[in-house]
């Protein structure tokens, strides 16, 4: 169901901070509502109280926040009077229609995709279309599809096979697998694999255009080509030994590209690209330009040479921009408080980054260096909050501390697991490690706190969201140190008592001085009917693509919105980062902009310039969006923050190199 879809016949009651007594609350809150029903429906009291059920109950773990229990009603009844009632109980503060939240990931096609999508990237059907496919593909399974590049230039996708794995192990489903040169049908192609720059009309929201390598992408000289030998992030075979040594050549336009043929790992078979089936081709070796799906960091351009490209990606600044430029905007002009900077280690061998993190300031490109924060993050028990699908505790990329479960019971698959993969991609983003393989994030090794709201399919209830809020308050009481919270979710509506509500909630988080980072959403439009990205006491995040437009399926705040004074700009586009089963995927939407802003709140507490103590909307906001406003315009750009060219705000991009 899409975001904000009520949820027929529910009501979340909150109760009074003042409540002690939750089952007489309960009770009367029951009653209430039955006499509603039978007001409205004629019904004796007696019987309509038969019709009303209490879902569920949530105790507030937080001191001062009331308790809130999930009422359903027969959908029928007038919403009004079912509020009217309730709201006449002793102790109720708010009710509030339950109602859908989602992840805010984009999931319309963009205009190109960097070239490791063509290694495998999931394949949704396009809209109004299904795709059954017998014994391969269920509710457990994923579709997927792989392919190579194509043109002249080599910049624009050719699609080449389709396939299926598990969701929850990542694993190939057996004998799930159609290839392109097994179909004879010319309408059979069209309709499943498409051609060179045209996306099959079954999966028309697969990209067709290949965005250009970014100048720090890892390439490897000519001359190494005949003998690359590299460290892999774990032993292939049973002698332990993670070596391996590839074997390449130079291809495409200017042989700028590399194309592996050969992949011997220490100890055993090797995968070559004369035997080697289409799928181990595209897991292990790759194609011309497109690096393998299961080996991370690998060279796909040699050093020197200029790769081909078609789509509208911009290699990033290797040196901060000049201040100046800049358009002005609500935050204050005045740079941040002066801070102890922040410990910088080199990038180790094996490492990419997306294009996020430089443009950030969280990587110095021209030093190669990251932030070295683990250390100190962990001894000051500092953590940042996901509120999502959850994070994937045994990727080997991350750190989460402690993982919260508000949908799936003990002994269910997916319990304390991220069935989805989206709220691992952005922890990712905000903290995946410096560690030699895979890629890192504005804070390496940064502790998360994983708190899952959003089920294995995206969405979920507004009362799990709430139930995060208060169990993160209660720990913040506590004296846990979580410096900023991710929620890359959004969840429209226009009813003004759910604004206040949630708005209270995010407010009291905030008070702490903890970061409350919230997507802006992906409905291109204005933003005033989104939560929380609509609450003042936010910190709203829209998104921007590598050019520095905004991305086009990025909300705003329109001109005259207050929410300007609390709107940051961050990359949403294209941006590479951590999944589920130990992988790495390229997703869009305000959802990936939104941890970088989370994760530039950690950077900002780990340099001192953010303190706990005072709210954050006035102290370490303010910080923020300085920071932001001193870094001006990219280097090869006149557009800049925080309209970025429209007459809409989306805040100025966010930018941590002060600190």
């Amino acid at each position: 169901m899409p975001s904000g879809t009520v949820l027929s016949g529910e009501y979340i009651v909150a109760l009074s901070a003042s409540v002690k007594d939750i089952r007489a609350a309960i009770a009367d809150v029951h009653a209430r509502a039955a006499v509603a029903v039978a007001a409205v429906s004629g019904d004796e009291a007696s019987i309509a109280s038969e019709s009303v059920t209490v879902l569920s109950a949530s105790p507030s773990p937080a001191q001062g926040v009331g308790s809130h229990l999930v009422l359903k009603v027969p959908a029928s009844i007038d919403p009004r009077a079912v509020r009217a009632s309730l709201l006449a109980s002793e102790g109720v503060e708010a009710v509030v229609q339950n109602r859908v939240v989602r992840t805010a990931q984009a999931h319309g096609a963009a205009k190109c995709q960097p070239p490791h999508f063509a290694a495998g990237v999931q394949a949704p059907a396009a809209a109004g279309l299904s795709f059954a496919w017998e014994s391969c593909l269920d509710s457990s399974s994923q579709l997927a599809m792989f392919g190579e590049r194509c043109g002249p230039a080599l910049n624009k996708f050719r699609w080449t096979g389709i396939y299926t794995y598990k969701k929850d192990t990542g694993a190939l489903v057996k004998n799930c697998i159609k290839l392109r040169s097994s179909e004879s049908s010319p309408q059979r192609i069209a309709q499943l694999f498409g051609e060179c720059g045209v996306a099959p009309k079954q999966f028309a929201n697969l990209p067709t255009s290949v965005c250009t390598e970014a100048a720090d992408s890892p390439c490897a000289e000519a001359s190494s080509l005949a003998s690359y030998r590299v460290d892999l992030s774990r032993a292939l075979c049973s002698t332990g030994s993670p070596k391996a040594t590839f074997t390449g050549v130079p291809c495409g336009p200017a042989g700028a590209l590399i194309q592996w043929n050969n992949l011997s790992p220490a100890g055993c078979l090797p995968v070559d690209r004369s035997t080697a089936d289409p799928k181990s081709i595209a897991d292990w070796i790759g194609q011309c330009g497109v690096p393998p799906q299961q080996i991370t960091g690998l060279p796909t351009r040699v050093c020197g040479r200029t790769p081909p490209g078609g789509g509208s990606d911009r290699d990033e600044p290797t040196s901060p921009p000049a201040d100046g430029g800049n358009s002005g905007g609500s935050a204050d002009p005045s740079p941040p408080p002066p801070s102890a900077r922040v410990p910088k280690t080199a990038v180790k061998s094996g490492e990419s980054a997306n294009w996020g993190v430089g443009r950030v300031g969280a990587y110095d490109r021209a030093a190669r260096t990251v932030p070295d924060v683990a250390a100190a993050a962990k001894a000051g028990k500092f953590v940042v909050a996901v509120v999502d699908t959850g994070v994937d505790a045994a990727h080997p990329d991350l750190e989460v501390a402690e993982f919260v479960d508000f949908v799936d019971a003990a002994g269910s698959t997916y319990y304390k697991k991220d069935g989805n993969g989206h709220g691992t991609h952005c922890g990712g983003i905000i903290a995946a490690k410096n560690q030699g393989s895979g890629i890192f994030g504005v804070v390496p090794g940064m502790p998360l706190l994983a708190l899952k709201v959003l089920s294995k399919d995206g969405s979920g209830p507004l009362e799990n969201v709430y139930a995060a809020y208060k169990e993160i308050i209660s720990r913040l009481q506590k004296g846990e140190k979580i410096v900023s919270i991710n929620l890359s979710l959004s969840s429209q509506t226009d009813d003004a008592d759910a604004k206040a509500y949630e708005c209270g909630l995010v407010a009291k988080i905030q008070a702490f001085g903890t970061a409350v980072a919230a997507a802006a959403g992906n409905d291109g439009e204005a933003l005033d009917f989104n939560l929380p990205a609509a609450c003042m006491q936010s910190m709203t995040v829209t998104s921007l693509d590598v050019n520095d437009n905004p991305s086009y399926f990025s909300n705003f705040a329109a001109v005259g919105n207050a929410k300007a004074a609390s709107l940051l700009a961050a990359p949403g586009h294209s941006i590479y980062s951590t999944y589920t089963g130990g992988g790495y995927q390229t997703l869009s939407g305000t959802s990936m902009a939104t941890p970088f802003v989370a994760g530039s709140f950690a950077y900002c507490f780990l340099s001192g310039a953010c303190q706990f103590g005072s709210a954050a909307v006035d102290g370490n906001y303010k910080v923020l969006m300085a920071a932001a406003a001193a870094g001006g315009c990219s280097s090869s750009s006149s557009k800049c923050g925080p309209q970025w060219g429209t007459g809409n705000y989306y805040g100025n991009m966010v930018n941590v190199r002060q600190f």
